[in-house]
């Protein structure tokens, strides 16, 4: 049977390091009233990798061989099968999912299911998320892949956006 082990708070220093990371080094550096570029969003991710590598992978004891051969790099397009987050409320919590539209490559947010409960949906870190990609950074919403939903079955696969305040992050062992 898989244990889960709450690690919040590697995630939540993580978060935390990699924000004010961001908003001190990479963006405020360049200029006040500037924006930082698209290669700063490059240099910013191979710095980020670092950062999760060492906060959250090696505290969290999953740099072993078995876990170096999968590329968990930055910015990760899929789950981390070990890292399951989780709804920290007891209430209905705010969901936003991916909704796609056929041959619309734009990523829309607007599935019908817009609240869930811990129990009605199993999901898996994906990274932190902020809209604004070259602007100041909050990490306001953690991004995972549902891999189930009792909610809403057709939901399964797709990515999805729970604000951290709600979320708590587990590790499978």
């Amino acid at each position: 049977m898989t244990r889960e082990r709450d690690i919040s708070h590697l995630f939540l220093a993580y978060r935390d390091c990699a924000r004010s990371s961001w908003n001190s080094l990479f963006y405020s550096a360049i200029a006040p009233e500037a924006r930082a570029s698209f290669e700063d969003a490059e240099n910013w991710e191979r710095f980020n990798e670092v950062l999760f590598t060492r906060l959250v992978l090696a505290s969290a004891g999953k740099l072993a061989e078995e876990h170096k051969e999968r590329n968990f790099q930055i910015p990760r397009k899929e789950p981390i099968p070990f890292f399951r987050v989780s709804i920290a409320a007891n209430s209905p919590t705010p969901i936003l999912i991916e909704n796609p539209r056929p041959g619309d490559g734009t990523r829309y947010w607007d599935h019908p299911l817009s609240s869930v409960k811990d129990n009605e949906v199993s999901a898996f870190f994906v990274d932190f998320f902020d809209w604004d990609e070259l602007g100041m950074r909050d990490f306001d919403y953690v991004l995972v892949r549902i891999e189930a939903s009792s909610a809403a079955p057709d939901v399964a696969g797709r990515l999805a956006l729970i604000e951290t305040r709600y979320s708590r992050f587990l590790l499978l062992e």
